[in-house]
């Protein structure tokens, strides 16, 4: 019995390659040790004393697999399989950009989830091998105080589409719920119709020669079920610039709010992010400004932040970079701001506080 059915599975293996010809596997694993720091920076009232935290901490490595499928005419399926992990504790979900669509000379739609607004800076701002708290594009500059906008991470249930023409590429999106707080549609009955919700959103970008220029808008509404029923709008705009010599420079400004029971919290920020690139090494450095918060009409003083980062990545090889960075967030006295995906790091910085990350990693592409 045993051997038959060892057998069986050493057949399936030799035939499995055939059945899946058009499904490609490809990933990130990327991890390294992570020093967390908070101190009293500007707060009002510090906390009685702060320590630095140490951790092994996974930078959102993935297995992916994807495919497609020609259906004729210049039309054919394709779908998106993500899964995020973590070595630390060996969690495993589909929780990347997860879709199956159709695509043919209209462009790319697409249904599931996926990364928009929020990322739009990230190719200025992305780094091989350091964390993601080391992308400022992510901090302040994609939140709204307390608040993230477009989730800070990627939104669940959409439909959208990609196109490109020549050098303009476009995206175009709507979600039934695409706030984190509700994921889940509610009932469609009475006062807490969960259905009401939604969110639209749109990219454009262009890139010719050395200059690349995008622009994106978010809007959505929380489901009618859920506290206060928050409304969030945000606009945002860049520009890069790629040097002769190895350098490249961006700059991008960011005007977001949040409504909450008919007040309005409103914010602008600016990133500046620069690159010098030299044979197999990389050096990054970036500097993030949020303004103080426009509360109904009213400023509130001492209520924005300002961020720093600097890094180096050196390529082993094509496939694998070695890295170290630093990265420090100043909140005001009455700010609260985050490192982006602060949750694989430390704790929450409280109000006044500054927070700092010294990053040594590793990360293998495939």
């Amino acid at each position: 019995m045993q051997k038959k059915v060892i057998a069986a599975v050493i057949g399936g293996l030799l035939i499995a390659p055939a059945a899946f010809a058009d499904v490609t596997i490809s990933g990130r694993l990327s991890t390294g040790l992570d020093i967390y720091s908070l101190d009293s920076g500007k707060a009002a009232a510090p906390a009685a004393s702060y320590s630095k935290e140490q951790r092994i901490s996974d930078q959102s490595s993935s297995i992916v697999f994807s495919g497609s499928e020609d259906l004729g005419g210049g039309l054919s399926a394709w779908f998106r399989l993500d899964n995020r992990f973590s070595f630390p504790d060996a969690g495993f979900s589909a929780s990347g950009n997860t879709l199956v669509g159709l695509k043919g000379g209209f462009g790319t739609i697409g249904i599931g989830r996926s990364d928009l607004h929020y990322h739009e800076m990230f190719r200025y701002d992305a780094r091989s091998a350091g964390s993601l708290q080391s992308w400022l594009s992510g901090s302040a500059f994609s939140q709204v105080g307390a608040t993230a906008i477009a989730n800070n991470t990627r939104t669940p249930n959409v439909i959208k589409w990609d196109g490109s023409f020549g050098a303009v590429s476009a995206t175009l999106a709507y979600s039934t719920a695409g706030n984190t707080a509700a994921a889940t549609e509610g009932s469609g009955k009475g006062a807490t119709d969960g259905g009401k919700g939604d969110v639209t959103t749109a990219a454009l970008r262009w890139q010719g020669g050395p200059l690349s220029l995008g622009a994106s808008i978010w809007n959505s509404k929380e489901e009618a079920a859920v506290a206060a029923n928050l409304k969030q709008s945000s606009s945002r705009v860049w520009g890069g610039y790629d040097i002769a010599g190895g350098f490249s420079v961006a700059l991008g400004y960011d005007q977001s709010s949040v409504e909450s029971a008919g007040v309005k919290t409103e914010r602008t920020s600016v990133f500046i992010p620069a690159k010098f690139k030299t044979g197999a090494e990389t050096f990054y450095a970036s500097y993030l400004m949020a303004d103080d918060l426009d509360v109904g009409g009213t400023t509130t003083s001492n209520s924005g932040a300002t961020g720093v980062s600097i890094g180096w990545d050196h390529a082993l090889s094509k496939k694998t970079v070695i890295g170290a960075h630093y990265t420090k967030l100043d909140n005001d006295a009455n700010a609260v701001y985050q490192l982006f995906a602060r949750g694989l790091s430390g704790t929450a910085a409280a109000a006044g506080e500054s927070v700092s990350q010294i990053y040594f990693g590793i990360a293998h592409f495939y």
